[in-house]
């Protein structure tokens, strides 16, 4: 099930509050910047990419990826 995608018309559509850029994600994760470019470019971590250029990271879809990589213990 896919949800319906809401185009952005205007900055007003987008509630930064729900999004992080790499330093922040960086910084969040505590790993380096670099690493982070790496997972975004071999499609490791769920991104956003705006205009070929910046790279926006969706706050749940971040902690859901986290969880999808979580082991449990025997």
């Amino acid at each position: 099930m896919s949800k319906a995608i809401k185009p952005i018309t205007s900055k007003k559509d987008i509630d930064v509050n729900e999004y992080m850029n790499v330093t922040e994600l960086s910084k969040f994760l505590k790993m380096s910047v670099s690493h982070i470019y790496s997972l975004t470019s071999t499609k490791k971590i769920p991104h956003i990419k705006l205009l070929g250029k910046k790279i926006l990271f969706d706050k749940s879809e971040i902690n859901n990826w986290l969880k999808s990589k979580s082991v449990s213990a025997n």
